[in-house]
């Protein structure tokens, strides 16, 4: 895969990413807090906490710096219980009418039934008129739902615009590749949808779980690191031990680093993974950050203690709060490789039992949609330029000869709706 920036262009996609002005924050500030003097201000401003950059002799903000910064900022973490600020403030309410449906009254961990759900599922990717000449081949790259896992199903009709390739299994970054011609003042659109059922994964892993006897070589890679975003840096060290310390099984190692991460780095709005050197070093630095960066962490800290952790990513489909997502898999004997979601963490709800404040270490939701199995991987067909994203692959990719096509010359969307099993039929989904 094609990693390397060149200079100028990491400077343009940090630009891109500090994109506030002085003026700029100081109104955002005014928005959220009313109240506020502008001596505070001031202080916000200057604060330790604020991301901001020097670039061309001048302080540019980070586009979420404010939220970002009262979200960590001891003197005013309360405003996050401010919807505005608080990016799960829905899941509470979702959480646990999800219990009462999986679970059933009984509540029992042990008792679960298999829950699965069945999506319509529509991709688009939308090329800026006149960002490509007229009659160049734009290449476009769109994701798709793995189709090598138990819990995952894509039926076989599917509908696109124009012919489509799909990436075989083989590749850990799952995609349907397209090609078009760009046309004078008309925007290139890249589009199919299909029918995806998605199982819940369901299982009680707090019993005696044994130590490791050996590893297979998919296990052992997966105990290493991995430059850049892998690294048993110093720091890292120094974290695993102070959360570690009396905890020595896998399991109970694992799970003290799920249990850290969930209740002291909260969520934060990020900038292009592209731009960062460190993922795992980066977050600490900045006393939280996005689902991807948790994970990333997590399995870096995981690793480092010798237990195999490996990426997994693809979508949230949570009704009305479609989104990106990442997350991470752990290899635990006895268990084999189960979902930790150290983004969703603990839930941390009155008169909930113990295995349903834990339930996303070790359980998934049949609203997690899986399109990567690893991060970093290659692309198929080949991409002949540097990517947008080089870590994850969810947005997309596209280019043509003269280039890679950033962010900023071209929109996605992900349209979902849940279907009731009893109506599927795939066909009459996709006129």
């Amino acid at each position: 895969m094609k990693n390397i920036l060149t200079t100028e262009e990491l400077n343009r996609r940090v630009a891109l990413d500090y994109n506030k002005t002085i003026n700029d924050v100081r109104n955002d500030v005014r928005l959220l807090i009313p109240q506020i003097t502008d001596d505070e201000i001031d202080r916000l401003i200057n604060s330790a906490y604020i991301d901001k950059k020097n670039i061309n002799g001048e302080d540019r903000f980070f586009h979420s710096a404010v939220k970002n910064l009262l979200r960590i900022d001891p003197a005013y973490v309360d405003l996050v219980k401010n919807k505005s600020l608080n990016h799960s403030h829905w899941f509470k309410s979702w959480f646990l009418r999800y219990l009462n449906q999986i679970y059933g009254t009984q509540r029992s961990q042990k008792g679960a039934g298999n829950h699965q759900l069945f999506f319509l599922w529509k991709y688009t990717i939308i090329v800026k008129p006149n960002v490509v000449p007229e009659g160049e081949i734009i290449r476009c790259w769109l994701p798709f739902p793995r189709t090598d896992l138990s819990y995952q199903k894509v039926y076989n009709k599917i509908l696109a615009d124009t012919t489509y390739t799909i990436a075989s299994n083989n590749y850990k970054h799952k995609s349907i590749y397209m090609e078009k011609c760009a046309v004078k003042d008309v925007p290139t659109k890249f589009s199919y949808k299909c029918v995806v059922s998605i199982n819940s994964q369901l299982q009680h892993i707090f019993d005696a779980v044994p130590y490791y006897d050996q590893f297979t070589t998919e296990e052992e890679n997966c105990i290493k690191e991995r430059y850049p975003h892998i690294q048993f840096t110093p720091t890292v060290v120094r974290l695993s031990q102070s959360i570690i310390k009396s905890h020595h099984t896998p399991l109970d190692m694992a799970f003290a680093i799920f249990s850290w991460i969930s209740n002291n780095l909260p969520w934060l709005s990020a900038k292009e993974y592209s731009t960062i050197d460190n993922i795992s070093e980066h977050i600490l630095q900045q006393h939280g950050g996005d689902c991807g960066q948790k994970t990333m962490l997590f399995i870096t800290l995981c690793r480092l203690n010798g237990i195999p952790a490996r990426w997994q990513s693809g979508f949230m489909l949570h009704r009305g709060h479609q989104n990106l997502h990442d997350w991470a898999e752990i290899f635990l004997p006895q268990y084999g490789w189960i979902p930790v979601d150290v983004s969703f963490g603990l839930q941390n709800y009155p008169r909930l039992k113990e295995t349903q404040v834990n339930f996303y270490f070790g359980n998934r939701d049949a609203y997690h949609l899986v399109v990567n199995s690893d991060f970093s991987s290659d692309l198929y067909p080949e991409k002949q330029f540097e990517r947008s994203e080089n870590v994850d692959f969810q947005r997309g990719e596209v280019e043509w000869s003269g280039g890679n096509l950033y962010f900023d010359k071209w929109d996605y969307s992900l349209i979902t709706q849940q279907l009731k099993a009893q109506h599927i039929n795939v066909k009459s989904f996709l006129q």
